[in-house]
């Protein structure tokens, strides 16, 4: 009858999400279940039912997952901060703990996050939070950092190169002028 089965049998990949989807949100939770406790239940009543029973799941606090499911790294203070792969950090509380000295410390952060650091040391138990000091990786991931980090040092190759030539000539014109140097 001129239907086409393999041209209405197409989805695209963004059709075919939509439509998962839309079936786990409008027709799993609202259909009746029959697994281990679940009583012909629907997976909403479930829900509704732990919640009335045992309240609400608190949000866990940003600190704690930074600690203990981050990712760390070793690192030394100075007085500008704390680097974690590359990107610098800083706060008050860092400063009063390092006193203007080198001390090692483990930075802790969160790779979807990068506002904020967890900085733990062997000194004491007190924990210190840092604040991202290059606003420029405040909405990136770890990964998009790094990467865009990598790019910056990788295109900069040539304009790199033509900049050292003419610092070479400058300091050659100032050693040649001083008379120091036959």
């Amino acid at each position: 009858n001129g239907y086409d089965g393999q041209k209405n049998a197409k989805i695209n990949p963004d059709d075919l999400m939509g439509r998962v989807t839309r079936f786990f949100v409008d027709e799993v939770t609202h259909s009746s279940h029959r697994g281990t406790g679940m009583y012909s239940a629907t997976p909403r009543q479930a829900f509704d039912e732990a919640i009335a029973k045992f309240g609400p799941i608190a949000v866990v606090d940003a600190e704690q997952l930074r600690i203990h499911f981050g990712e760390k790294v070793s690192a030394t203070t100075t007085s500008e901060g704390v680097k974690a792969f590359n990107i610098p950090y800083n706060s008050t509380k860092l400063q009063r703990f390092a006193g203007s000295e080198a001390k090692k410390v483990t930075v802790c952060l969160d790779p979807d996050d990068l506002r904020h650091v967890t900085i733990l040391n062997e000194e004491n138990t007190d924990i210190i939070t840092a604040d991202l000091r290059m606003t420029v990786f405040a909405d990136l991931t770890l990964e998009e950092a790094i990467a865009d980090m990598r790019d910056a040092v990788e295109d900069n190759h040539e304009p790199r190169a033509l900049h050292n030539g003419h610092l070479n000539a400058a300091l050659a014109r100032r050693v040649n002028a001083s008379g120091f140097v036959p």
